[in-house]
């Protein structure tokens, strides 16, 4: 009788089974706390300063006189909202026009 020949199919050494499982457990642990747990920064609310309500009635007030549009701005005006918005300085003047035309 011949004798069958064992699986040629061998499992992987326990440590690198166990190393495997923790590195999955850290990633998935990792991810959740990241995406779901609670962060103090986005939880916490500061007090409005003098400057930045003065530079929300300035786009407010240029939103008005412009009705949303950058280019009907003066290059002062430009610059000045450039300064505080960046590149987003004509997305932020249109979306307060916005806000201020469905306020009303």
């Amino acid at each position: 009788m011949t004798t069958r020949p064992s699986s040629t199919r061998s499992t992987p050494p326990l440590p690198a089974m166990i190393a495997t499982i923790a590195i999955l457990a850290l990633l998935v642990g990792g991810s959740a706390w990241h995406f779901l747990g609670s962060s103090s920064d986005s939880t916490s609310v500061h007090a409005i300063t003098a400057q930045e309500q003065a530079d929300m009635q300035f786009i407010k007030q240029k939103a008005k006189e412009s009705n949303g549009d950058f280019d009907k701005l003066s290059k002062e005006d430009q610059r000045q909202l450039l300064s505080m918005h960046g590149a987003q300085a004509p997305f932020a003047l249109r979306q307060v026009a916005r806000e201020l035309q469905h306020s009303q």
